[in-house]
Order: structure tokens, then C-alpha cells, then sequence
């Protein structure tokens, strides 16, 4: 069983809605609430998945009878597999509804920004299946939902990797 990574460079200018970089300040390239918008896109056209209908709180993504669930995956916070509905203030994750969420989805695509200067965004798409999601989820993850950083990605380590050629968005046509 593999993984896929797609490198993603975006053209800083195009994600801040015509604000100055002062205006935008790097730390929103980190944000989620915010990265979730661009990325979940990218990986639905790199995958052939179109858009959930609705507001599903369980998955972003389809593709026939298959489904995909979009999170964010970052050295701070790791990743947390807890369904949307059960995340944020005054809410807290269910093991009953991660594992509803995995019977759910075929596939986990995760999400990360890398690098961010005064003209471009870099980031980095994984794309993997849930079954090793859920073993590793029930080897190292955590009553919270999550899995820390550094051993997710020793995990992924451990995976065949299929890498993408870059993605780039808002450049300038050469």
C-alpha cells in the first residue's frame, strides 16, 4: 500500500484578496480555517474527486462511490482525525465518531504549509488511504483524535511514496 505527495507552490499575491504582504501577515498561511480553502481544492483536482455537496462534517471530498476527508498536518499540532462537528471551542472529540469517520472515507488527504516569503507560499499535499490511517491511529494516536507530528511522519516514512510534480497556482503564465 502507498502514499501520494503533491509539492504545492502557491503565488503568495493570489491567496491574500489584493492585501499589501503587511496586511496579510505570514502566520495566516498557517491557519487552517483559512489554508483549507486552498488546498482542499487542488487536491480534488489532482485526484479526479469532486466537491462534497452540502456541508458534510465527515468528508470533503467524492469520487464515485469513494470519499475523502481534508486535515490540516503541522509540527505545532500534528494532525487530528476528530470529524469537524467535534472541533473547536466547548467540543470534544468521540473515539465512536473518528472511527465513523474512518469506516467513512477512503482516503485521508493532509495538508501542510512549509515555507512562506514575500512572494510565494510553498506546501505539500499527502494523499492516504485510511486503512493505514486507522492502524496507526490506533497504534499512536491519541484520545483527543490526533497524532503528533514527528510520528506521523516517521509513519509515513515507512510507506512507498508516489511524489506528483509540483502544483503551482497564481503565477504568471511563462
Amino acid at each position: 500500500m502507498s502514499a501520494s505527495k503533491l509539492p504545492v507552490h502557491f503565488a503568495r499575491s493570489s491567496l491574500q484578496g489584493g492585501c499589501s504582504n503587511s496586511e496579510w501577515p505570514e502566520s495566516c498561511f498557517y491557519d487552517y480555517r483559512l489554508m483549507h480553502w486552498h488546498y482542499t481544492p487542488l487536491a480534488m483536482v489532482w485526484k479526479g474527486f469532486t466537491s462534497t455537496s452540502g456541508d458534510s462534517k465527515f468528508h470533503d471530498a467524492v469520487s464515485g462511490t469513494q470519499k475523502a476527508e481534508g486535515k490540516k498536518l503541522s509540527p505545532k499540532d500534528g494532525v487530528c482525525f476528530a470529524p469537524s462537528v467535534e472541533v473547536g471551542a466547548g467540543r470534544a472529540p468521540t473515539k465512536e465518531n473518528i472511527l465513523k469517520c474512518f469506516d467513512i472515507n477512503d482516503f485521508y488527504f493532509l495538508y501542510s504549509t512549509l515555507h512562506v516569503d514575500e512572494e510565494k507560499v510553498i506546501g505539500v499535499i499527502y494523499w492516504v488511504p485510511t486503512s493505514l490511517i486507522r492502524v496507526w491511529f490506533e497504534d499512536i494516536g491519541t484520545k483527543s483524535g490526533s497524532i503528533c507530528y514527528s510520528k506521523f511522519m516517521k509513519k509515513m516514512e515507512t510507506v512507498p511514496m508516489e511524489e506528483s510534480p509540483v502544483m503551482r497556482r497564481g503565477f504568471p503564465s511563462v
